[in-house]
């Protein structure tokens, strides 16, 4: 009997990077603008809502 041949182990998936993405946009552009602003603007520019 033939032992099994282990499955290629795929790169972890991350799903928040499109966030990412766009909070490094926002702080290159808005260098001043804290963790709180950032947010904000997340909402306006982006319309994505923020999770605690």
């Amino acid at each position: 009997m033939k032992s099994p041949v282990p499955k290629p182990k795929r790169p972890p998936v991350d799903e928040d990077a499109v966030v990412k993405q766009c909070i490094r946009k926002l702080c290159e552009e808005l260098p001043a603008y804290g963790y709180r602003r950032i947010q904000v603007m997340l909402r306006r520019r982006y319309k994505l809502a923020c999770e605690p």
